[in-house]
């Protein structure tokens, strides 16, 4: 690779690539199909953000691309999953009030196995103990118990380094 050349170039001549009528410029046809999916016009928009992607929303040429991309939208009632990739009816995801269509956007199956191996993996992790020796309580922050975090935290208690080259935990009242 040349010196005088980015590390990163992206082939803009790529069969990913095509160029928009509308916005006269190469752009990625996963953008163009998006940017349709995500038209809404009901929904609360900035005027100029409005402006700019309502031409997105009957482009003949975007509707090519979706068939070509094979990115047709799912039916009314229906939506795809961004974790398995099925769509699914809309009672297979959990309520989510700031989404467009009210609706998370995993399903409630792949949500509760990430949940699943999630809990698996926090169970095989092992139990932090307390710093300050001799206090054998669990670790809530910065290597401390919760009562010993709360003294650190307002500032009535701090390890210090000991002669010996250990570390001490020290009441300090002010």
């Amino acid at each position: 690779m040349p010196a005088d050349e980015p590390e990163a170039a992206v082939d803009l001549m790529d069969d990913t690539f095509f160029t928009c009528e509308r916005f006269r410029c190469r752009m990625r046809k996963q953008i163009c199909v998006d940017r349709q999916a995500e038209w809404d016009p009901d929904a609360p928009r900035m005027p100029i953000a409005r402006a700019r992607f309502d031409a997105c929303a009957d482009c003949e040429q975007g509707r090519k691309i979706r068939e070509e991309v094979g990115m047709e939208q799912p039916p009314e009632g229906f939506k795809k999953c961004n974790k398995c990739g099925e769509i699914k009816p809309f009672e297979a995801f959990a309520r989510h009030p700031s989404t467009r269509d009210r609706r998370d956007g995993t399903c409630k199956k792949c949500k509760a196995e990430y949940f699943r191996q999630r809990a698996a993996k926090k169970r095989d992790s092992p139990i932090k103990i307390c710093i300050v020796e001799g206090c054998g309580q669990h670790v809530r922050a910065r290597g401390l118990c919760h009562n010993h975090y709360m003294q650190w935290r307002a500032g009535v208690g701090k390890m210090v380094e000991t002669r010996n080259g250990g570390r001490e935990w020290k009441r300090c009242f002010q």
